[in-house]
């Protein structure tokens, strides 16, 4: 089974049923945490609309709210759904940039320890873009 994500006429992703699950779940989290809705509608007899304008706010709110944290666990957590999102984005031909929305830090690192280095943002957009080839539509 899978179900599709949609944007008018164009299909942006056909994923497995599960792997929607954890994806709504993660998109419904950080509703919650951003106070913003994402423009991902209900699934209903498997496919979902997506308001484009609003998933691209959405988007530049969530990269805005990783980029004004140094908290790498926080960091390392999001990053996949982060990933996908923007890989959705470009699909919906949204260009992405961070917002003003969430522009406080929060989220910061305690302890003496140096953590590894954390991906930038040009290197999660670098990732995003090649996971389309594994995002089915």
């Amino acid at each position: 089974m899978s179900q599709y994500y949609q944007a008018r006429d164009i299909v942006l992703w056909n994923p497995s049923s599960g792997v929607s699950r954890v994806f709504r779940a993660q998109v419904r989290l950080f509703e919650d945490e951003l106070s913003l809705a994402s423009g991902v509608g209900p699934m209903e007899v498997d496919e979902c609309e997506v308001d484009v304008e609003q998933f691209g706010t959405f988007a530049a709110a969530l990269l805005t709210y990783r980029g004004t944290s140094n908290h790498q666990i926080l960091r390392a957590m999001m990053d996949g759904f982060v990933i996908t999102v923007l890989a959705l984005a470009e699909r919906a031909g949204v260009e992405v940039r961070p917002s003003g929305l969430v522009g406080r830090q929060h989220d910061v690192q305690a302890g003496s320890g140096q953590a590894p280095s954390v991906e930038t943002e040009d290197d999660l957009r670098q990732r995003a873009h090649a996971m389309l080839r594994f995002m089915p539509r």
